[in-house]
């Protein structure tokens, strides 16, 4: 049983022993879930396997990991339920809320490989979930885009990297429906990319890469559209 018993929406008044009580075992079944997510899509130690599973497995699986997922953040308390808008200088909720996001990347991931390297049109709920990436690296990038130093900044600025190149990737194939704001949201990428490549002399090389990959893909799109 938690320590205490809170009945209403405000965060405990008690040094928060019960929230870190709840974030703990919030922890342990983000993680559980995580390693299942890993077991099922990143045992193989190349991406091309991803390409030869049957679609309608890879989707099953998928698809129960993320009600897992949805399930174990339904069940959050009230006061560790994350608001951008009123998240204050709370770090548990932030912290779920950023693993939640990171995790749904990872498992959309591979439906974003198969639709960008099949030439054949995939099966409508391969496609949905190839999309829902494309959702999950932008929402990565814009609510975790700040140039605020904490434990987790290391991973932040090379999160920024993966999903944009991610994103970058979808736009170039011209197969999912792309945000209005994606050319905003990579260069908001860029920035923290840039930002941290200040003092992180492996960054440096990454945002020249994202930069070049973003800079090219732009102008062949651009390119493409002048002439209709």
């Amino acid at each position: 049983m938690p320590p205490h018993e809170t009945r209403d929406e405000d965060v405990p008044t008690v040094f928060p022993l019960e929230e870190s009580w709840y974030y703990y075992l919030t922890d342990i079944s983000q993680r559980a879930i995580l390693d299942r997510i890993l077991n099922s899509f990143y045992a193989e130690e190349s991406d091309r396997h991803w390409l030869q599973t049957c679609p309608n497995d890879m989707a099953r699986i998928a698809l129960e990991l993320d009600r897992q997922l949805v399930m174990t953040d339904t069940n959050l308390p009230p006061f560790l339920h994350y608001s951008q808008e009123n998240i204050g200088d709370r770090e548990l909720p932030y912290f779920i809320h950023r693993r939640l996001l990171q995790m749904q990347e990872c498992l959309f991931k591979p439906f974003l490989f198969r639709v960008l390297h099949f030439h054949e049109t995939q099966p409508q709920v391969i496609s949905e979930l190839a999309q829902r990436c494309v959702e999950a690296c932008r929402t990565n990038i814009l609510e975790t885009a700040i140039q605020h130093r904490h434990h987790g900044s290391w991973f932040v600025a090379r999160g920024a990297f993966r999903c944009a190149m991610a994103i970058v990737a979808a736009a170039k194939s011209g197969k999912l429906v792309m945000p209005n704001d994606w050319f905003a949201c990579v260069e908001t990428a860029l920035t923290v990319i840039e930002f941290w490549g200040q003092e992180a002399a492996d960054l440096q090389p990454l945002g020249q890469i994202l930069r070049l990959v973003y800079d090219h893909t732009k102008e062949q799109l651009e390119q493409e559209q002048s002439r209709y």
